[in-house]
């Protein structure tokens, strides 16, 4: 459950970007992008968009998406609805309109690389690749269907991230 200003600041420290480099992008100060992410405004739904678009990420990642378990039910309700939901013969949900496979098969990478993390001996070493395969697969739907049309590399388009991170770690 995050704001609109967290999820600005996750996504805006996973590019690697400053407060700053974010504001010249969209077009505002960087007093602006911190009153945004720590809650004191809201962007206009323009804003938001210009934001969005200077991150690369889809706008709907950027809503805030604290929602109770009522709320999430009836976007379930709604996709069940609009997407011709169903359940198979084990009681999995599955949608007739709405194709998860690459969901499916990024998760399922996601998985691989945590079993993978889980084998490495050394605590410290374990949890960051438990991090950076969560960053992984939150890029993946954060930046989707980009991630996706385009065939993104992402071992590639999250070296940048990564070292980042690895200076940050060593740095604290």
């Amino acid at each position: 459950m995050m704001t609109v200003g967290e999820n600005i600041k996750r996504i805006r420290l996973q590019r690697g970007l400053t407060q700053d480099e974010l504001g010249y992008l969209v077009g505002v100060a960087d007093t602006m992008i911190r009153k945004y992410e720590l809650g004191i405004a809201n962007p206009k739904p323009s804003k938001l968009e210009a934001i969005a678009y200077a991150l690369g990420v889809n706008v709907e990642v950027l809503k805030n998406s604290d929602f109770d378990n009522i709320s999430a039910m009836h976007r379930l309700f709604q996709l069940f609805r609009q997407y011709d939901g169903f359940f198979d013969g084990k009681g999995n949900l599955q949608f007739h309109k709405l194709d998860l496979s690459s969901w499916r098969d990024r998760w399922e990478i996601y998985q691989d690389d945590l079993k993978k993390a889980q084998e490495i001996p050394d605590d410290q070493e374990r949890q960051y690749a438990i991090e950076d395969a969560e960053d992984k697969f939150n890029w993946w739907m954060d930046t989707f269907p980009k991630s996706d049309a385009f065939n993104i590399n992402f071992d590639e388009s999250l070296e940048n991230y990564r070292k980042l991170k690895n200076k940050r770690r060593n740095q604290g």
